[in-house]
């Protein structure tokens, strides 16, 4: 074996490491920006324009909605040129959306490009990234898509305060200007310089193994039991709809919370840079939780770990309900820890039913499921207040979604009890 060979075999840091590195990173600008930061531009953009809440919230329904629509075709062409295309391409995308959102001076130039920047968000992140880290790790895929994942919680720690500061210090204008270029000189040169789509691709395999061995490159330990053929088995329509809807109920709940908890901290008394400084705290301890929750994934069934992490969400919309008795600290405990689950579990539930093969075109159909309940969130919640003058019965209608979304998850049937083909 040539000496070469030997350094790409037997590295001191598995490379594996290094693509989580990169898709931390995405995660992190992406997610932060994107979605985090809206509800920071929120109470500017309503005080400019003196939008609605249902209004403005649709800015934000329709970005999700439009990341779902191109989820499907995002993941049918991660599976064909690989995550590391998809990465670059959708930065374009995403970084002008951004920058033009700063020309912005009517709703429909809001929708407009809030939408394409959804797209663009899906064709660059949870997609390609988790596909990625997929084919790089086996046994370990549950704590390195905990660790994948923390960059969406750093996002929001680290972002969402900080771009609130910039609109106090530059305005909004110049922020989304300031947000699209740092994605482009972020991502796009880690992209290119260091993303790998396969482990294969510079003679390695998963974990960083010596060998393809299979006991050696095996799946989590929760999986050892099951039969080997049902793993590479179609799976069927019912229970893709039955993942896809479990998956869309948490995130109509999570999304619908976080777009609108600063401005309902704020009609609560408490103070705009208190509310940021929340927002980013419930992304921020949502770290921890993404490796907790990596951590278990990898010990027991990733769909049971999820339907306890949903459960627990809808503890944190109750705490958020008693904000006056309570405070808000309460609730951003629980409910952060809560909901940092979720980007770290979903891929390890799509991984405990459905071959890898396909892992980037059953990621898109279920995301795209998803994205329909998520732009149904925060457009619910804008209107029932509009309407009432409160959120409550909106937080109540959450609370609901989540028992539906944990119904639906246990209904899934075992990978070798499937036959029909998706």
């Amino acid at each position: 074996m040539g000496r070469g060979v030997q350094i790409i075999a037997r590295p001191k840091l598995f490379y594996g490491w290094w693509i989580v590195l990169v898709s931390l990173v995405v995660l992190f600008i992406t997610l932060g920006l994107g979605y985090y930061s809206f509800g920071v531009f929120f109470t500017p953009l309503v005080t400019d324009f003196g939008w609605s809440r249902a209004a403005l919230s649709g800015a934000m329904s329709l970005f999700l909605l439009a990341w779902g629509l191109a989820s499907p075709l995002t993941g049918r062409l991660t599976d064909r040129y690989g995550p590391r295309r998809l990465i670059i391409w959708g930065t374009v995308g995403l970084g002008a959306s951004l920058c033009l959102l700063s020309l912005t001076t009517a709703l429909w130039q809001l929708y407009l490009l809030y939408a394409f920047a959804g797209a663009a968000s899906a064709i660059c992140s949870e997609i390609p990234t988790s596909t990625a880290v997929s084919h790089w790790f086996r046994r370990k895929r549950g704590i390195a898509m905990g660790v994948t994942s923390t960059g969406i919680g750093f996002g929001g720690l680290i972002l969402a305060p900080a771009v609130n500061q910039l609109i106090l210090s530059l305005g909004w204008q110049t922020t989304f200007v300031i947000a699209g270029v740092l994605a482009w000189v972020t991502i796009i040169p880690l992209a290119a310089l260091v993303m790998k789509n396969r482990p294969q691709e510079i003679g390695l395999v998963p974990d960083g193994d010596s060998s393809p061995n299979p006991m050696s490159t095996g799946e989590p330990r929760h999986q050892t039991n099951a039969n080997p053929l049902s793993r590479s088995s179609p799976v069927s329509t019912r229970d893709v709809w039955l993942m896809g809807i479990g998956f869309s109920m948490a995130s109509f709940g999570l999304i619908g919370v976080t777009t609108h908890q600063v401005p309902y901290m704020i009609d609560n008394g408490i103070d705009a840079t208190a509310a940021a400084t929340a927002l980013g705290l419930t992304a921020g301890i949502g770290v921890l939780s993404k490796l907790s929750f990596g951590y278990l994934a990898d010990r027991f069934s990733p769909r049971g770990v999820m339907s306890a992490c949903i459960a627990l969400q809808a503890v944190g919309v109750v705490l958020l309900m008693q904000i006056s008795s309570l405070g808000i600290w309460a609730f951003v405990v629980v409910f952060a820890f809560a909901m940092g689950g979720n980007n770290t579990l979903r891929p390890l539930v799509i991984g405990e039913f459905f071959d890898l093969a396909a892992f980037g075109r059953v990621s898109g159909l279920t995301e795209f499921i998803r994205r329909v309940g998520a732009a149904a969130g925060p457009f619910l919640a804008g209107y029932i207040f509009d309407i009432t003058g409160s959120y409550h019965y909106a937080f109540i209608t959450f609370i609901v979604a989540y028992m539906v979304g944990i119904v639906t998850l246990l209904l899934i049937r075992p990978a070798r009890q499937q036959s029909a083909p998706v």
